[in-house]
């Protein structure tokens, strides 16, 4: 992999939910390229394992144990995070909640979308350097596709409609897009994608295959990253043309 052409150079990314299925695929693909990856999640257990697979020394890499709709933790991660790694250019809001969690309609936005603008406004308090770049994971659900429970699909679309006022917002310093991928077949999803009706989804998908972590992250990193420096406010679906058959 040609590291010096994504542009990445001396630079700190924070990856919110990065323990697990796309944070982890993010995480990974960031080291590759030479970030210095600041980890944050929820669960230690899988967070320890993302670092600890990353292969960087320890001065490129930081995991905070932290939850994201939490004002003071928030600004702790990130106090916690710049004294290792130093200023963080880059950073992708992915952590939140999942579609089976049980929360009513208040607790599932605060969750999602309003943990997004919580990370992104204390982020944005702490000065980033010129030419930043956040990636927000939105879903093709809520913005392309209906879907239940209905709290989920109105975060979703929440979350790329804050991507695109912030796009307005913070040029030319910052650079905000999103990604919507359809369902992604992790830990957090086998048991529906291995069922009969989730094979049969897989098999109508144009691809005729369910989408794994690398899938997403791979468009998460160029979004990023410098390469994409001429786009700004776009919500990209990576569904491998599923919405066009639905």
């Amino acid at each position: 992999m040609d590291v010096a052409r994504w542009g990445f150079a001396d630079d700190t990314v924070v990856i919110t939910g990065g323990g697990s299925g796309i944070g982890r695929a993010t995480a990974l693909a960031c080291a590759a390229l030479g970030l210095r990856v600041a980890l944050w999640d929820i669960a230690a257990d899988t967070a320890q394992a993302t670092i600890d697979a990353l292969g960087v020394p320890k001065s490129q890499s930081h995991l905070v144990i932290a939850d994201v709709s939490d004002p003071a933790a928030v600004e702790a991660a990130f106090e916690d995070t710049i004294a290792q790694l130093g200023p963080v250019r880059y950073l992708v809001n992915n952590a939140g909640p999942r579609a089976a969690d049980p929360y009513s309609f208040d607790e599932g936005m605060r969750l999602g979308a309003g943990s997004v603008e919580l990370v992104t406004r204390l982020w944005l308090a702490t000065s980033p350097p010129p030419d930043a770049s956040i990636v927000n994971v939105a879903s093709v659900a809520g913005n392309i596709v209906g879907t239940d429970p209905a709290w989920y699909g109105a975060n979703k679309a929440a979350i790329a409609g804050y991507t695109r006022s912030m796009a307005l917002a913070l040029a030319p310093q910052v650079r905000v897009n999103a990604v919507a991928p359809s369902l992604v077949n992790t830990a957090r999803t086998s048991k529906w994608t291995d069922s009969d009706l989730g094979r049969h989804w897989a098999e109508v998908n144009p691809l005729q295959r369910w989408a794994v972590a690398d899938d997403i992250a791979y468009p998460i990193v160029y979004l990023l990253s410098p390469l994409a420096g001429y786009i700004n406010g776009v919500l990209l679906p990576v569904d491998g043309g599923q919405t066009l058959v639905l």
